[in-house]
């Protein structure tokens, strides 16, 4: 059984936000993922879970809007 796997890009498209974005998704724990090498990658499970955790049901196709943080001062 394979497992689908993305990028930090096609999670970032996928939840209409920017990849430095997912990234702090990434280091608050937020949105779990894996490396491979010294690239993050994040499951269909675990975007799912995010996605889940975000709406607080359990429709994986509903996803709340992700703020971009404001850039440092």
């Amino acid at each position: 059984m394979e497992h689908e796997v993305y990028t930090l890009q096609e999670v970032a498209d996928n939840l209409k936000c920017s990849v430095s974005t997912v990234r702090n998704l990434i280091k608050r724990g937020q949105l779990q993922s894996m490396r491979v090498g010294n690239r993050h990658r994040i499951t269909e499970e675990q975007l799912q879970a995010y996605k889940q955790a975000q709406s607080g049901t359990n429709q994986s196709d509903t996803t709340e809007p992700i703020k971009e943080e404001p850039k440092g001062t």
